[in-house]
C-alpha cells in the first residue's frame, strides 16, 4: 500500500471517529435536555399542585365557620418557619392560620428539635404534611390563648406508615396538660377521651398508607366518631363519654405523656369550641375531600 493510500485510510478511519463523537455529543446533549425538561416538568406539576391546595384553602369554609379556636394546615408558606420549608427539615412549630392568630401568633404547637418529626415536601396528595414518627415525636401548646372548651369538634387528615394491629393504640390528639382529652387509633377501633372514654369499633378501619378523614364530636353522652372510610362509615350512634376533662390546649401526633406515639402523615388539624351542625360538618369534610383527594361516603 502506497503512502498515499495509507494517508486516506488513516484520514477515512479519522472522520469517522470524529462524526461518532460528535454524534455521541448530540446524545448527550438531548439527553441532558430531556432529563432537564422532565425535571421542570416535574416541578411545575408539583407547583401546580401546591398552588392548587392553597387556592382551595382560601376558599374554605373553615376561616368562616363559628367557633374557630385553631387550624394547622400544611401548603401555605406561613404555616411553618421559613427556614423549616424543605423536605426533611425539622420541625419546631406549627402555626395557626386562623384570623384570631394569623398576626399575633396566639396558638403555637411547638416542640424540641427531633429528627422523628420532619417537614415533608411531598405527602398526602403530593401536598406537603408532618412526618412523626413514634414515641418522641410531638407538638404541644399548654393553654390556647381563647381558653378552655368542654365541647369540640376536631378534625384530623392523616396516613399511617405503620401496620396496626387490634392491640395498641396510637394517639394523634391529645391535650395540651395532664389532663386527658385524646383521640387514639389501633387497626380496628376509634378511642376518644375526655376523663372518660368510649370508642367504635369496625374491622379494618385503619391499614397501612392509606390516608383519612376524621371528625370528632365531644359531647358528653352525645359525642361521635366521624370518619371518612368507603368501607364502613362511623357516626350511626351517639357515643356516651361522661368525664369532666376541658381541653385547654393540645398535643398532635402523641400523647401528652410522650408514650403513645404515631407514625405517619399528619397533614391538618382544626378545631371547634362547639359541635358543628350537619350541614357544616359536611362542608368541612367536602373542602378537606377535594383538597387531599380522599373519598368521603356518609358525613
Amino acid at each position: 500500500m502506497s503512502s498515499n493510500q495509507i494517508s486516506k485510510t488513516t484520514l477515512h478511519k479519522s472522520l469517522n471517529a470524529g462524526f461518532s463523537l460528535v454524534e455521541l455529543s448530540i446524545v448527550l446533549i438531548v439527553i441532558g435536555v430531556l432529563i432537564v425538561g422532565v425535571s421542570q416538568g416535574y416541578n411545575l406539576v408539583r407547583s401546580a399542585q401546591i398552588s392548587n391546595a392553597r387556592g382551595i384553602t382560601a376558599k374554605s369554609p373553615v376561616g368562616q365557620t363559628e367557633g374557630l379556636i385553631a387550624w394547622y394546615e400544611s401548603s401555605l408558606l406561613d404555616s411553618f418557619t421559613k427556614t423549616q420549608i424543605y423536605d426533611g427539615a425539622q420541625i419546631t412549630e406549627w402555626k395557626d392560620i386562623s384570623s384570631y392568630s394569623y398576626l399575633s401568633g396566639f396558638n403555637k404547637p411547638t416542640t424540641t428539635t427531633t429528627a422523628n418529626l420532619t417537614f415533608a415536601q411531598s405527602a398526602i396528595n403530593k401536598i406537603p404534611g408532618l412526618k412523626f414518627v413514634g414515641t418522641s415525636a410531638k407538638l404541644n401548646l399548654a393553654n390556647f390563648n381563647q381558653g378552655a372548651t368542654s365541647a369540640s369538634t376536631i378534625f384530623m387528615v392523616f396516613k399511617l406508615n405503620y401496620t396496626p394491629d387490634t392491640t395498641n393504640y396510637r394517639t394523634i390528639f391529645d391535650n395540651g396538660t395532664n389532663s386527658t382529652y385524646s383521640i387514639s387509633i389501633k387497626s380496628n377501633a376509634v378511642s376518644i377521651n375526655n376523663g372518660a372514654s368510649g370508642l367504635k369499633t369496625v374491622s379494618n378501619a385503619f391499614e397501612f398508607n392509606k390516608t383519612y378523614i376524621m371528625a370528632i364530636y365531644f359531647n358528653g353522652t352525645n359525642s361521635q366518631i366521624y370518619l371518612n372510610n368507603a368501607i364502613s362509615m362511623f357516626g350511626s350512634t351517639a357515643l356516651s363519654i361522661t368525664g369532666s376533662n376541658q381541653l385547654n390546649g393540645l398535643t398532635i401526633g402523641n400523647n401528652f405523656a410522650g408514650t403513645a406515639g404515631f407514625t405517619g402523615i399528619i397533614s391538618e388539624v382544626v378545631i371547634f369550641n362547639r359541635v358543628l351542625k350537619e350541614a357544616e360538618r359536611k362542608e368541612i369534610f367536602y373542602y378537606l375531600s377535594k383538597k387531599y383527594k380522599i373519598s368521603v361516603n356518609g358525613i
